[in-house]
């Protein structure tokens, strides 16, 4: 594991917490994802590489470390099955954001090939306007209801939410106050 730390100083030290996941954990909850929640447009499913995973910032990721740290240091008789159902769920979060960050970023790349990627290159095209949900399902050929839940299920967050996410950035963006202020 190399670990780089460039703003670190003595007197602005920088913490980092290492968690290693067995490989037989891992796998568990990827066959069970793939068997009971299938990745559309993905021949390949889920999976979890071992490249690395820069989680500043992310909430929900934090939040759970934080949680199997306290599990861990708590004197409960059950910690062991509060911590495989958090890691089960620390595994799957992880999953998300790598899935988000990649198809997310790079959609322009996977609009060919991936429903869910050409849906979000229609949405970037069309900020402007009202998106609903029945529509961008229909751009990405999949029913309303699969469509939602393929979405929040592969990204972590809803449609309605990216879609409102995407407009904040945006009016952050060509805001004058913002620009002024933060730029």
């Amino acid at each position: 594991m190399e670990i780089d730390f460039p703003e670190a100083q003595e007197d602005n030290p920088t913490q980092c917490l290492a968690l290693a996941i067995s490989q037989p954990q891992i796998k568990r909850v990827t066959d069970e994802l793939n068997e009971q929640f299938p990745l559309i447009d993905d021949k390949n499913g889920w999976s979890f590489s071992e490249s690395n995973f820069f989680l500043t910032n992310d909430i929900v990721i934090n939040h759970l470390i934080s949680h199997l740290i306290y599990i861990f240091t708590e004197n409960n008789k059950a910690k062991d099955v509060f911590a495989d159902l958090v890691l089960k769920e620390l595994i799957i979060r992880l999953m998300q954001t790598k899935a988000r960050t990649i198809l997310l970023e790079n959609f322009q790349q996977n609009i060919n090939t991936n429903r869910l990627a050409y849906a979000v290159k229609y949405i970037h095209e069309n900020l402007h306007r009202t998106l609903s949900v029945k529509e961008l399902s229909e751009k990405a050929c999949m029913s309303e209801p699969n469509f939602y839940r393929c979405f929040k299920q592969q990204f972590g967050i809803s449609p309605v939410e990216y879609v409102n996410q995407k407009r904040i950035d945006l009016a952050k963006k060509t805001s004058p106050m913002y620009r002024n202020k933060y730029c």
